[in-house]
């Protein structure tokens, strides 16, 4: 389901490495509500996360494409 951002960045961990990146705007619990959707854009593809904020990094749980 990953396909476009494995293309556009080279290879899966690439892809995480971006999103993870990404992420780091919502590494604080004032910012981010464990739980709740987040969308990225990443190379002009939206990408939706999830996941909670441990020791000031965002740790992503699920990843998807799909709109909402």
């Amino acid at each position: 389901m990953m396909d476009p951002l494995v293309k556009r960045f080279g290879s899966a961990e690439m892809a995480l490495n971006e999103m993870r990146m990404a992420a780091r705007a919502f590494a604080t619990p004032r910012v981010y509500q464990t739980g709740s959707w987040v969308t990225v854009k990443l190379g002009g593809i939206a990408v939706r996360l999830k996941g909670v904020v441990l020791n000031g990094e965002f740790r992503i749980s699920t990843a998807t494409m799909k709109p909402f």
